[in-house]
């Protein structure tokens, strides 16, 4: 990258005479130079209990492929884990020719999509001309609210040197509020009729429409607003949904739009809460 050379070093540790993934654990993994000189190292615990590893870790590496910057994406993942859970990413990218860690091991509950390209136009104009648009390198993640999965951005700043999440909503006081996410949904309808309130707005200020479901029911799953926590510390960056509890989610039930909040509106559109 850059005109310079990387080298991903990992010292593994394995059982003689076993050849199962569960049966050996990366100790320790490094990114050299080419002179050979460590420019970042991790190393984990070893624990060895009943004739096998206590926990196993398993590290690889590939380019972090980037229209603005070059980089390189180191993958871990770690045996035993919960569901959705226990991989992690971390993103490496050269900053003033250096090659510099942007970020800690990012986690969530959920899966890492792969990295793209956003733009968007701005709204404001600069003495009559519209503003160009702009771009920035993203990491795409799937992540898990206990009933749907919003689709979340990583904006990789090679300016600054770091990763940061691709938006922060607020409301008109300035204050943090819940942003607006593609979703996934997986439905598992009823065979019985029932119904949801319906609101206009992802508020339950508004008066919902009671709404019948029927098994036949045309239903479009359209997005989400949840808050997304984002929390850092000198090894990682763990985000995920906050409060499944406020999350809402946008559908359109035979023609008729509106929001749900709550697992017995979730319920009855099939999508009950898992995980």
């Amino acid at each position: 990258m850059g005109g310079q050379s990387f080298t991903f070093v990992k010292h593994v540790q394995g059982i003689d005479g076993k050849t199962s993934v569960d049966d050996s654990t990366v100790e320790w993994w490094e990114l050299r130079n080419a002179a050979g000189s460590a420019l970042y190292r991790r190393q984990y615990p070893v624990g060895f209990e009943g004739g096998t590893f206590v926990d196993t870790e398993n590290v690889d590496v590939r380019e972090l492929k980037t229209s603005l910057g070059q980089g390189i994406l180191v993958q871990g993942g770690e045996l035993p884990s919960e569901p959705n859970g226990g991989w992690w990413i971390q993103v490496f990218g050269l900053v003033n020719g250096k090659l510099t860690p942007l970020s800690g091991a990012l986690r969530t509950d959920g899966a890492f999509l792969g990295e793209q390209v956003e733009s968007y136009q701005p709204s404001t104009t600069f003495h009559g001309q519209q503003a160009p648009a702009v771009s920035h390198d993203v990491l795409k993640f799937r992540v898990w609210t206990g009933n749907v999965s919003i689709i979340y951005g990583v904006m990789i700043d090679w300016l600054q040197g770091r990763v940061r999440p691709e938006w922060t909503c607020m409301t008109v006081q300035r204050q943090p509020a819940a942003c607006h996410y593609q979703i996934e949904a997986d439905p598992i309808r009823e065979k019985e009729m029932t119904f949801v309130r319906l609101f206009p707005e992802p508020d339950n200020g508004f008066t919902p429409k009671h709404v019948v479901v029927k098994p036949d029911s045309k239903i479009d799953y359209i997005e989400a607003e949840a808050f997304v926590s984002w929390s850092v510390d000198q090894d990682n960056i763990n985000f995920g949904v906050s409060d499944p509890g406020k999350v809402w989610i946008h559908v359109k039930i035979d023609g008729q739009d509106g929001w749900i909040s709550g697992e017995e509106d979730f319920d009855a559109v099939g999508l009950p809460q898992s995980g």
